[in-house]
């Protein structure tokens, strides 16, 4: 149990160290925005964010019901979308729990539950302050 905890902490690090969301990624998007159009980085946060946190409520409403099938399609399903911002820690976490739940090895899921959780949250706030900015 103490060597899963420290496994946790060292990768809580690891993510914490690496920005949420990638500045070349967004500065790409925003280059997308044509004059006198809606703003095309604010459209594309807010799609992300109304589908991304359901999809974090599947995968924890699927690893409390023990629903291996139901957290990989919460997780296949948000790791598509981390791509567009490149949310590369949420990327990773999303492709364990995929990896895990395709195995059926639940065991890890509650602690990749809280990361992945963390690491939205993380990515939410990021891409709000991103908004701000422009």
């Amino acid at each position: 149990m103490e060597r899963t905890h420290e496994l946790y902490a060292d990768r809580l690090m690891l993510v914490e160290q690496e920005p949420a969301v990638d500045a070349v990624a967004l500065a790409e998007l925003s280059d997308l925005q044509n004059p006198g159009e809606p703003d095309a980085l604010a459209e594309l946060v807010e799609l992300f964010l109304s589908d991304a946190g359901p999809r974090v409520i599947a995968a924890r409403e699927a690893i409390a019901e023990g629903n291996a099938e139901g957290v990989a399609q919460a997780a296949h399903a948000l790791l598509g979308s981390c791509g567009i911002f490149g949310a590369r820690p949420l990327a990773r976490i999303c492709e364990r729990l995929q990896a895990d739940a395709r195995s059926a090895n639940l065991t890890e899921m509650p602690g990749l539950l809280h990361e992945l959780e963390r690491e939205f949250a993380r990515v939410r706030i990021a891409l709000h302050n991103e908004l701000r900015k422009a």
